[in-house]
């Protein structure tokens, strides 16, 4: 996950790896944004955004939780401890804002894919070019 954020073009960002190849974070954000972190784990990112005008800032969190039905109580109960440490208002977003949400993560999405497809294509090539080591018994072979 490490630079996600700059192949998208953002300057400034924070990556959350992922827990083996599931999940992980990416969050980027522009010049004259102002952002505080507030904590991160690999099941989220909790922040503030601050207006250019100087008003209240907003929360923003991002989450995942876990695709295993046994952890969903856990995900519910860190979702109301992250709640009810908010400090900012909740942002209403409109449709243009909904949109630009939706366009970058599928942007993310593409870049993780990319990613993925890159790593099962060199395992191929490398099988390829050494061939597979594992089918060698050494009774097999006579000196």
């Amino acid at each position: 996950m490490d630079g996600i954020h700059r192949k998208l073009g953002f300057l400034n960002g924070t990556d959350v790896g992922s827990f083996g190849f599931r999940g992980g974070f990416s969050i980027g954000w522009k010049l004259g944004i102002d952002i505080r972190l507030w904590s991160y784990l690999q099941q989220y990112i909790d922040k503030d955004v601050l207006d250019d005008d100087g008003g209240m800032p907003w929360r923003s969190t991002e989450f995942y939780g876990s695709p295993d039905e046994k952890s969903r109580s856990a995900s519910w109960d860190l979702l109301r401890q992250l709640s009810s440490q908010s400090t900012g208002r909740c942002l209403d977003p409109d449709d243009s804002v909904l949109g630009k949400i939706t366009e970058v993560k599928l942007a993310l999405n593409l870049e993780s894919d990319k990613q993925e497809l890159y790593w099962e294509q060199k395992a191929h090539g490398n099988w390829m070019k050494n061939g597979d080591r594992n089918t060698g018994f050494p009774f097999l072979y006579k000196g």
